[in-house]
């Protein structure tokens, strides 16, 4: 976000540096849990107007120590991304923000696009309305293999490449296979051959009399 100016850059001279602060887009985190993500944020970028999205109810939240910095407000809304609506959310209204999110497992990274996405198709449509604007958006994904054809942001591309939905569920079922061990080194094929050695062993042994 620093590469494309929506933040301070770390260094930058003292003026400089307040006037960003002073100027800094409020900050949507989506699937935010205890907050501690938006807190370095804060720590770090001067955050003034921060938004927590979590549909669940945390303990040592960052909420209290977020609320001790001079100048901030903080509101958290206890909803599932699927059912926000930011036009709903008055105190972000007619400011510019920042959407981000971390874990954000299958289609909850879905649902957090298409409620950005959503928000700002309908700002383009309602023209001559202060409605708050949509500067950037840095989500860190997981859980691929949770993804749903239902949720997907973007179907029309898949459909331009001839991928339907049995294949999208494929798809999805691969995707956990980067995180489940390379079974082409040599040592996970010294195991299998070993481990069906020991098969074969146990298949031919002759119980004891």
């Amino acid at each position: 976000m620093e590469t494309f100016g929506l933040l301070p850059r770390g260094g930058a001279e003292d003026a400089m540096k307040e006037i960003a602060v002073k100027t800094a887009p409020a900050v949507v985190e989506f699937g935010a849990g205890r907050g501690y993500l938006t807190q370095m944020l804060a720590d770090c970028y001067g955050i003034k107007n921060i938004f927590l999205v979590e549909r669940r109810s945390y303990k040592l939240k960052a909420d209290r120590s977020l609320r001790q910095n001079e100048g901030v407000k903080l509101e958290r809304l206890r909803i599932d991304i699927e059912d926000l609506n930011l036009h709903g959310v008055k105190a972000l209204s007619g400011s510019p923000y920042l959407a981000i999110g971390k874990h954000l497992c299958g289609p909850a990274t879905d649902m957090t696009i298409m409620c950005c996405l959503h928000e700002l198709h309908n700002r383009t449509e309602e023209k001559g309305h202060d409605k708050h604007q949509l500067r950037g958006l840095a989500l860190a994904t997981c859980c691929h293999h949770l993804c749903q054809w239902k949720h997907y942001a973007n179907k029309a591309f898949l459909s331009r490449l001839g991928i339907v939905e049995e294949e999208f569920h494929a798809m999805t079922w691969f995707s956990s296979w980067a995180v489940d061990g390379d079974h082409s080194s040599h040592d996970s094929l010294d195991s299998e051959d070993t481990s069906s050695e020991v098969i074969r062993n146990r298949g031919t042994e002759k119980p004891d009399p």
